[in-house]
């Protein structure tokens, strides 16, 4: 069998000694070279400066065992395509024959997974190992308001609460209306959950374009987030904003995309994850409201323009001139001079259906 590095050997005779030798550019760590055999393992961090330092760990025969397993799977099962070169795994067996496997740092994925046990084991946490110990995100807090004003009060008409956690492999999910109504869900999901969190970067939710300082605050209430991220070495960020398409960072689509498919494969839906919610765009005050209204009967969808801020998707409308009654498939906001239809000619709505 060929790959990239050459012939792969299959391992052959009883294997006394395996080292795993990992490199990491742009370290102040050269090279770590981990050293098992069925007594004891060694650890050493070759540094430029100190030129070396070692450590050694008595190592149980059962232990030996799981990890040489794991590291026998690697040797194995695993083939690099790029041309990187990070670390290097040689097996010696009785005989004096060395076998070797060399490849890139993985940052998740399978090596990942065997290099977390590796560092869990020994109590390490500076172990390059296969995946070069990358700060990984442990936690994330997602919590969701939707404010109403009443006579110059604010209420919190619902409360969504969405926490991932890796340590507990867990996604809780809490739901509150008017503090009347209370939902939670706490959803199990080992590997699933360390998976999901590999693939959100720890620099996510950096960047939020923001929304003009002439934007139109809805007088009848707003939504606001709070989004808190901690990593496995104690970086934490806090986001919050008005949650709309401007106000959130810009990689939240991707995000929620993917983690409501995620619950709703089990049974679990959140608000804060429904893009008719967070696509929404606050409109400007010189900027005109024209929504897509689909009449089943003709089956065509018209343009018309709304004279409150009112209307979104899934709502029922009575249109000037029509008989039918038409529902909203979506809602855009234009200037006057960069009306997509003619203001002479176009349709108003006259009212939602609920409103006659």
């Amino acid at each position: 069998m060929e790959n990239d590095f050459g012939t792969h050997r299959p391992l052959e005779g009883k294997i006394k000694k395996v080292t795993l030798y990992s490199r990491k550019k742009r370290s102040t760590i050269f090279e770590q070279i981990l050293e098992l055999n069925d007594e004891k393992a060694t650890i050493e961090i070759v540094n430029h400066n100190p030129p070396g330092m070692g450590d050694e760990y008595l190592f149980p025969n059962p232990a030996f065992d799981g990890v040489m397993g794991d590291l026998k799977d690697v040797y194995e099962t695993f083939f690099e395509k790029s041309g990187r070169d990070d670390w290097k795994l040689v097996f010696v067996n009785e005989a004096g024959e060395e076998f070797e496997k060399h490849g890139a740092l993985q940052k998740s994925g399978r090596l990942s997974s065997i290099s977390d046990m590796i560092r869990s084991m020994f109590k390490r946490d500076d172990l390059l190992v296969f995946d070069g110990n990358p700060d990984k995100v442990d936690r994330i807090e997602l919590l969701f308001n939707r404010c109403l004003n009443f006579s110059d009060e604010e209420i919190v008409d619902s409360s969504e609460r969405i926490v991932i956690d890796r340590a507990s492999e867990s996604i809780v999910v809490q739901r509150n209306t008017f503090d009347r109504l209370k939902v939670r869900s706490n959803v199990q999901l080992a590997g699933i959950v360390s998976n999901f969190l590999d693939d959100v970067s720890v620099n996510a939710f950096s960047r939020v374009e923001g929304n003009p300082a002439d934007v139109y605050e809805n007088p009848a209430g707003k939504q606001n987030y709070l989004i808190r991220l901690e990593t496995k070495f104690g970086r934490k960020k806090e986001v919050k904003g008005s949650f709309d398409k401007r106000g959130l960072p810009v990689d939240w689509p991707k995000f929620a995309e993917k983690l409501n498919y995620l619950l709703y494969y089990y049974g679990v839906a959140g608000e804060i994850l429904n893009p008719f919610n967070y696509e929404k765009v606050l409109r400007c005050k010189d900027e005109l409201i024209f929504c897509n209204v689909c009449f089943d009967d003709s089956g065509s969808v018209i343009m018309c323009l709304a004279d409150e801020d009112q209307y979104e998707f899934g709502d029922c409308v009575y249109v000037e001139g029509i008989d039918e009654i038409g529902q909203i498939e979506s809602v855009e906001y234009h200037k006057k001079e960069d009306a997509p239809v003619s203001l002479r000619k176009i349709r108003h709505i006259l009212g939602k259906c609920d409103d006659f």
